[in-house]
């Protein structure tokens, strides 16, 4: 991370301190389910790519492609190189790469030539269904990673292993063939094959009565439109599956009910809801666990705060935010505020000593 992001970063969460007891508080899109639709009924829906119109089918198949959504070719062509160039990249790939790499894996499209006829020929989803669907070792690592309390799908399962441990399933092919694409694939070929849709844990949350759409990590998917446009994207995808449901928003960063059915709520003055949130972003989801419990520390068991740990993008890069809510006076902020700011000089030193080591600054 740069020396500027840093001290942007600190900045932007400075902004904490500058609510006022009367700022506006914010709500974050949340629908609850209208019998007889329910709850894994919506789930089903936002992660179906069915349900998706082109426009956001495509939102969400680029969104870890970087700039232009294009794969990366191999540098050399030489079949014996294949293997060894894949792992190169694979190790460089943020987790949302090898996400991405995965699913296009997967669904990878070669060209052959049969009876002087260019015809597709499907590897990537024949590999698949031999070496994935249908290998016993796989489907019970799998099952293992998830008694292990992990999360997600298959395919994110394959993202968390290491470069050997994929080659073993035999979903790279010989050689590594199937790890790189044959052609520069166009973008209705990207969207084609990633078949991306909203993340359950990311891009909306769960809960016993509602889903939530949390507004930070959407984000990137929303250009100017803010809220309205993550709600027109949720509604839209609900409304093609055909689930029906009723506006629930939630203040930003809880999982409270907000205080009103309608579209533009009006929040209920509370004494809990006097005092602004804290907030605190860590690199990784263990710092980010390890300050919840400094924090829970801090100011002891406090039934009304929550600490909500979230996923959020700063500048391409995954971050964690843990986002802390509920205090019943200032003063319970004020001594997390000071454990915030120990712990964002603590990280601000060890980034600065990599940097002194690296050369690039005195």
């Amino acid at each position: 991370m740069k020396l500027t992001d840093i001290l942007r970063q600190i900045n932007e969460e400075e902004e904490d301190t500058q609510q006022g007891p009367n700022s506006t508080i914010s709500y974050d899109p949340a629908v609850k389910p209208i019998s007889p639709s329910t709850i894994q009924d919506i789930v089903n829906a936002l992660t179906d790519i069915n349900n998706y119109d082109k426009l956001i089918k495509t939102k969400f198949a680029l969104r870890d492609g970087g700039s232009n959504g294009k794969e990366a070719f191999p540098k050399k062509t030489n079949p014996n190189e294949l293997l060894k160039q894949a792992k190169e990249e694979w190790v460089k790939l943020s987790e949302d790469g090898k996400l991405r790499k995965i699913k296009n894996i997967k669904n990878r499209v070669f060209t052959q030539t049969i009876d002087g006829e260019h015809v597709p020929n499907y590897a990537g989803k024949k590999a698949w269904e031999e070496n994935i669907i249908n290998n016993e070792a796989v489907q019970d690592a799998y099952n293992d990673w998830e008694n292990e309390g992990n999360e997600g799908s298959i395919e994110s399962y394959l993202s968390s292993l290491t470069f050997d441990e994929l080659k073993n399933t035999g979903l790279l092919g010989t050689k590594g063939v199937n790890y790189w694409p044959q052609k520069p694939y166009t973008k209705d070929d990207e969207i084609l094959m990633n078949q991306a849709t909203m993340r359950d844990g990311e891009n909306f949350i769960v809960t016993d009565d509602r889903v939530i759409f949390p507004l930070t990590p959407n984000k990137p998917f929303l250009g100017t439109q803010g809220e309205q446009g993550l709600r027109n994207i949720v509604n839209s995808i609900l409304k093609n599956a055909k689930v029906s449901v009723e506006q629930a928003d939630v203040v930003r960063g809880t999982t409270s009910s907000t205080p009103s059915d309608s579209s533009t709520p009006t929040p209920t003055k509370s004494k809990a809801e006097t005092v602004p949130p804290l907030s605190y972003t860590a690199d990784t989801k263990d710092k980010a666990e390890k300050a919840r419990t400094l924090f829970q520390k801090e100011i002891g068991e406090v039934p009304t705060v929550t600490y909500d740990i979230e996923p959020v993008d700063v500048n391409g890069e995954r971050k964690y935010k843990l986002v802390v809510t509920g205090f019943q006076n200032p003063d319970q902020r004020a001594k997390l505020f000071a454990k915030k700011t120990t712990l964002k000089e603590e990280q601000y030193f060890e980034i600065r000593q990599m940097l002194v080591r690296a050369g690039i600054i005195k």
